[in-house]
């Protein structure tokens, strides 16, 4: 085998399994279950899926589109920017002070209380309590600040 071919094949071999673990990686944290620290929450968040759980059951499962998204943005300085989408979890657009238990799972901004059903750098889930065993689970990936700074404000 001479030089150049070998070393074209090799660079084939690479890109193709350079491909492949882009594409394994893509949704994993879709399954986050673990609460991170709040450092993690800080940053700009876009809705990906929306379902409620209503009579035992889950209904009305949607991924959402970064057009009917809801966004959130969270600060160092404690403040929650939320504009809210089709199928979020707020039922406001504002600016609001937001505060975040690690143990208890629980984040307030404004005068909401969520459940932080999982939270990793790059997932966030959301869960509003409407009644003891009813509830609204919102599921956000993070975005680059960039996507938060182009929206119209």
């Amino acid at each position: 085998m001479n030089k150049k071919y070998f070393l074209n094949l090799l660079t084939m071999m690479m890109v193709a399994m350079l491909s492949v673990g882009f594409t394994a990686c893509g949704d994993d944290d879709d399954d986050v279950t673990g609460v991170a620290g709040v450092e993690s929450l800080y940053g700009s968040w876009q809705q990906t899926r929306g379902v409620a759980y209503e009579d035992g059951d889950f209904h009305h499962e949607k991924k959402v589109s970064a057009d009917d998204a809801e966004y959130l943005r969270f600060d160092k300085d404690g403040n929650c920017t939320v504009m809210s989408g089709d199928y979020g979890v707020f039922d406001q657009n504002g600016t609001f002070s937001f505060s975040f238990n690690e143990e208890s799972k629980s984040l307030r901004a404004g005068y909401q209380t969520f459940v932080v059903d999982g939270l990793s750098n790059n997932t966030l889930k959301l869960k509003y309590m409407y009644s003891s065993d009813e509830y609204i689970l919102a599921t956000y990936k993070k975005v680059s600040d960039n996507v938060w700074e182009k929206m119209p404000q």
